[in-house]
């Protein structure tokens, strides 16, 4: 099963509010949102707590999943969008997306990061187009 499927079969279960599901989710993401979560903070205990708010949020908020894009990408884009497209204040994402300090941080920063990465990968794209032309 490819990643995008396995989102999906995990997504639609999530949104139908099966239990396993929920499971799935935290062993499949903690991981590596504990690992940005340390990178960002640089302490244990808050890194288990922004794990524990980011999961909880993505099983919270699942309904609101389109599927335009990965569900470990969906996770970091909204606090983008609003922060460094939108304008708001941190304070004001953080309250607009019920998220604490430490987690809307960690997830600034992730989403930048990957951000960043897709439009390198599009850059290249275009210079190849650029000389082709």
């Amino acid at each position: 099963m490819t990643d995008r499927t396995a989102d999906q079969s995990l997504i639609s279960r999530l949104q139908g509010r099966e239990e396993r599901a929920v499971r799935e989710l935290a062993e499949r993401f903690s991981s590596r949102i504990y690992k940005l979560a340390m990178r960002q903070l640089r302490n244990q205990q808050d890194a288990e707590e922004a794990t524990q708010d980011v999961l909880l949020k993505v099983h919270q908020k699942i309904g609101t999943f389109r599927g335009a894009s990965a569900l470990s990408s969906w996770i970091y884009l909204a606090p983008i969008v609003l922060r460094d497209i939108e304008g708001l204040t941190t304070q004001e994402v953080g309250r607009r997306l019920t998220l604490k300090n430490q987690t809307l941080k960690s997830r600034l920063h992730r989403g930048r990061l990957m951000l960043r990465d897709r439009l390198r990968q599009f850059e290249g794209g275009l210079l190849l187009h650029a000389r082709a032309a």
